[in-house]
Parts: C-alpha cells; sequence; structure tokens
C-alpha cells in the first residue's frame, strides 16, 4: 500500500490518558493502544496516534479495504473524474502551501543566525584592533629605547651585506645591504641602512632605513622608503584584493615620530604609484590597474584605550583630479566607529572626467566636458550596529557643461525609439522596447491613479530629487553591510530605467558607479 487515509467513523471514540501518557482509540473491529511512559503526557499522545497509523499501514490490503466498508469509509474507486481534478487541486495547493512556509522558516532560521552571530562587518573589527596594537607597539619600542646607551656605543659601516628568510615554498634576500651605524652627527646619532630586495631570482625593489637617536628622546625618528613596482606583488600575497599590472611602479616613504601627551605616535607619508589598483570581485569581474595614485599623508594615533585613529590626505590625487580624505577611527576596541568624508574640491570638469579609470566604463567609454564641478560625501559608519550608519552627499555642477556623453546619448529617449533588451550582456533581438516596439502603451492612455501607485511603491520622492534618492540609498548600505551581500540596491525610478535600457543585471558596484554617471546626465539634459 503506497499511502494510506485513515478516518474515524461517526460511531469512534478515543480517549487519551496524561496520566498513563496513553492514547486510546476504539471503532468496530479496532482498538489499538500505544503507551510511551518515556515522554511528556502531549507528546505521547501523538506518538501513541502515530503507531496507530503505522498499524493500519501495515495490515493487509484486504483487511483495509474489509475494514473501511463496515467502518463506513470511503469506498475505494467511487471517485468521479471531477472529484480526482479537485482532490489533485487541493493536494497541489497544499504541496505549495507547504514549500512557502518551509520557505518562510529557513528565512527566519537564516535571520536568527544572523542575529546570533552579529552584523557582517564586526569581522573587520579584528583588523582594526591589530593596526592599533602593531601602531601602539611601535611608538612604545620608538619611547623605550634608552638613546644614552645607543649614543655610546661606536660607529660602523658595512657594504655588500646580504640577509636571507627561508620559509615553506618561499625565499626572500636583502642583497647588497650598506649600512652606517650610529654615526656622530651634532649631539645625534643616525643610523642609515639601504640595500636590495629580492624574492628568489627577482628584484622586487629598493629600500631604505633611517633613524635618529638622541641622549634625550631616544629613537624620535624613523623613515622608511620603498622603490620598485614588484614590491606590489610582495603586497598582493598579503591582502588579494591588490591588482598589480604588467610595468608597476611604486615609491612609498614613510616617517614615525613618537609623541606626547595626548598623541602617541604621528606617522608622515608620501605614496606615489602606477599599474597598480584593485582587484575586487565586488567591483568589478576585470582588475583596475589604470589608477594612478599621488599624494601625502598624516596618521595621528592618540594615546588611551579610545585613542582616535586620524587619516588626512588633503592633497590625494587620483588620476588628474584633485580629492582631499579624512577618515576617523573612534570609539572603544571593542565598538569602533568610522566617520569618513571625501570630497572633490572645484576643479576642471575635464580633468575630473579624466580621472575615471576608462575599465570601470565599459558602456560610457570617454566622457568630455568643460567648466567646473566640485562635490563632497561624508560617511558614518559603526562596524557592531551598521544599522546606525549615515551617508550624505553634495554636488555643485552648475557650471559644467557635457559636450561628449561616450556611447551614450539620452536626447535619442525624446523622439520615437525601439531598443533591444539587454540581458546580462545578450541582447534579446524578439523583445524590444520603446516608443516604436509596438508595444508601448503612453501614460495618457493609462490610468490616473497608475503612475502615482508606481510612485508610492517603488520611488515616493520622484519629482524631488536629481535621480538619487539618499534615504533609499542609506536603506540599502544599512542592509547591504548587515547581510555582507547585495540584498538590496534602493533605485530610484531612474536608476531602474537606466538599468533596463544601458546596463545589466550584474551586481557590481563597478555598474553602479556607471549607472548613477548616466542617472546624473540624464536628468540634467531630458
Amino acid at each position: 500500500v503506497a499511502s494510506v487515509t485513515v478516518g474515524l467513523p461517526r460511531a469512534a471514540t478515543a480517549s487519551f490518558d496524561p496520566a498513563r501518557a496513553t492514547v486510546r482509540v476504539r471503532w468496530p473491529r479496532l482498538s489499538i493502544t500505544a503507551p510511551d511512559k518515556g515522554a511528556p503526557a502531549w507528546l505521547a499522545g501523538f506518538r501513541g496516534l502515530g503507531g496507530l497509523l503505522e498499524e493500519e499501514r501495515q495490515r493487509p490490503l484486504a483487511s483495509v479495504a474489509n475494514t473501511r466498508l463496515e467502518s463506513g469509509w470511503q469506498r475505494p474507486g467511487t471517485l468521479s473524474a471531477a472529484e480526482r481534478r479537485d482532490r489533485a487541486r487541493e493536494q497541489s495547493d497544499q504541496q505549495r502551501k507547504r514549500e512557502r512556509l518551509d520557505k518562510r522558516r529557513k528565512k527566519r532560521q537564516q535571520q536568527e543566525e544572523v542575529r546570533k552571530q552579529g552584523a557582517y562587518t564586526r569581522h573587520f573589527i579584528p583588523p582594526l584592533q591589530r593596526l592599533r596594537q602593531g601602531l601602539v607597539a611601535v611608538a612604545a619600542a620608538m619611547s623605550g629605547i634608552d638613546g644614552a646607551r645607543l649614543t655610546q656605543l661606536p660607529e660602523l659601516r658595512t657594504e655588500g651585506a646580504e640577509f636571507q628568510i627561508r620559509g615553506k615554498g618561499w625565499q626572500m634576500a636583502l642583497m647588497d645591504i650598506r649600512a652606517d651605524w650610529l654615526i656622530a652627527e651634532g649631539q645625534s646619532r643616525t643610523l642609515r641602512v639601504a640595500g636590495e630586495l629580492r624574492s628568489g631570482a627577482m628584484a622586487m625593489g629598493r629600500w631604505r632605513l633611517a633613524a635618529d637617536v638622541t641622549r634625550s628622546a631616544g629613537l624620535g625618528l624613523l623613515q622608511l622608503q620603498l622603490e620598485g613596482g614588484e614590491l606590489a606583488r610582495l603586497g598582493r600575497a598579503l591582502w588579494p584584493h591588490l591588482g598589480v599590472g604588467e610595468r608597476p611602479k611604486l615609491e612609498l616613504e614613510l616617517r614615525l615620530k613618537a609623541g606626547k601627551g595626548q598623541e602617541l605616535l604621528r606617522m608622515d607619508g608620501s605614496l606615489s604609484s602606477r599599474g597598480i589598483g584593485l582587484d575586487w570581485r565586488r567591483l568589478s569581474p576585470v582588475p583596475h590597474t589604470d589608477f594612478p595614485v599621488d599624494g601625502a599623508f598624516t596618521l595621528h594615533v592618540g594615546a588611551g584605550k579610545t585613542g582616535k585613529l586620524l587619516l588626512q590626505a588633503p592633497d590625494l590625487r587620483l588620476g588628474q583630479a584633485i580629492f582631499a580624505l579624512r577618515a576617523e577611527v573612534s570609539g572603544s576596541a571593542k565598538e569602533p566607529v568610522l566617520d569618513l568624508r571625501f570630497e572633490m574640491p572645484k576643479q576642471d570638469c575635464a580633468r575630473a572626467a579624466a580621472s575615471v579609470p576608462r575599465s570601470l566604463l565599459p558602456t560610457l567609454g570617454t566622457i568630455e566636458a568643460k567648466g567646473e564641478i566640485a562635490w563632497w560625501l561624508t560617511f558614518h559608519l559603526d562596524l557592531l550596529h551598521p544599522y546606525f550608519s549615515e551617508l550624505d552627499l553634495g554636488l555643485d555642477d552648475k557650471r559644467c557643461e557635457v559636450t561628449s556623453f561616450g556611447r551614450v546619448d539620452v536626447t535619442a529617449l525624446t523622439g520615437p525609439f525601439s531598443r533591444k533588451v539587454n540581458e546580462d550582456g545578450f541582447e534579446l533581438a524578439h523583445v524590444r522596447i520603446g516608443p516604436s516596439s509596438g508595444s508601448w502603451t503612453p501614460i495618457a492612455q493609462m490610468p490616473r491613479w497608475l503612475p502615482y501607485a508606481m510612485m508610492t511603491t517603488e520611488d515616493g520622492s520622484f519629482y524631488a530629487h536629481r535621480g538619487l534618492n539618499v534615504f533609499l540609498l542609506n536603506r540599502a548600505i544599512r542592509l547591504d553591510l548587515h547581510y555582507g551581500r547585495f540584498v538590496y540596491g534602493g533605485s530610484t525610478l531612474t536608476q531602474q530605467l537606466v538599468k533596463n535600457l544601458y546596463m545589466t543585471r550584474s551586481k557590481y558596484l563597478g555598474r553602479k558607479l556607471e549607472e548613477l554617471l548616466i542617472v546624473w546626465h540624464m536628468e540634467r539634459t531630458l
């Protein structure tokens, strides 16, 4: 018997004894008792009924049929075709209902798991703690050196020294080391070391180290210089999202100075790189190394358990554009808070457009503009509670005029047009959209309430914003940061139109940048 349907006739009786944890069901020609003393009373009743059903399933088919006939059950083979269709439809509806309930249950379990584990951004708290601990250790080492004893040591000069480090599957060597140890210069001693860095037989670059030692302050100043693009390949082993081109160039200089009072350590540095960028799948499926960077920066490390980390780069050049960056990490070590301000002061529109890497604009291509433009962005992020995060931005583009917008012509939307649907990079030839597609319905022929219903559900401030809704964007950022993946986009109606007309459904941050540029130009032009 593949399946058995059990029903109770009118003459049947059922009783349940909580004390003995038994269930008893009686009807003509059948009486079964199923005890289960080890289970709770309410569970024992269900188990007893389960044993009754199992007993019924194991009975011979003839006995089951005989019991059905004598007890008044539904006789087999008497359902009509319409009844069978209704029963099949009912079973199908029940199956779909069970699937929906299972889907909701799994979703609740995932949400509960996320709630127990915490937000995704909490994974960034340990790296920040290790960074601060490392900077504090450097400051303690610099201030803990006894300058009086070091200044009493004799001078020493070396040339052509080598130092090798071997590990499992890798080898690093410091070649051609030239060192001037504790050379007297006035009332201080200077340490200068320079050499070449090699990995196996490959030259990685040059390095220089200098330090000033005084009798009173100890190691007061430490300088480190690195030159050589191949050092970026070494950095890729430490951070896999670092993109390295064919001919990378890198120059890095750091000056560390031990502080006093509220400032524990101060680091002044400069960076110049070519052919080095990002290789991050969430940004784009291809690496971006056409991103030249030049600029100076300062890092302040505050004293105490809640000391701040403050990074400032007032003159940061990305490509041909000039930016200003300020990032501050405050709060306790277990609940850090990040405040970021990134702005582009007023400058030439052409230089700003040329600073965007071409690899990030596969649909647009080259943008040409004239005039002046400025924008700023602030972001407050609570790593432990990302739902308290807040993004704000501003734009001054009144004097910026776009002369060429690459391969996208938004003015074509003002007249009759027909476009193929782009589905993940593949154009569907048999599906077209637009006034000339044959399936176009003007707004004048729609019910008057339909556009307002669409704005209510999709973009309530459609007539108030300029293509970007900061409220929806904040909601998307909070949800995505909490779950660690793209769960909500926060797109306005203009952004959805641009995505359907020109973009694909790929969820990359690079595609979002290109989408925002087209939205900005569309809102200004149409």
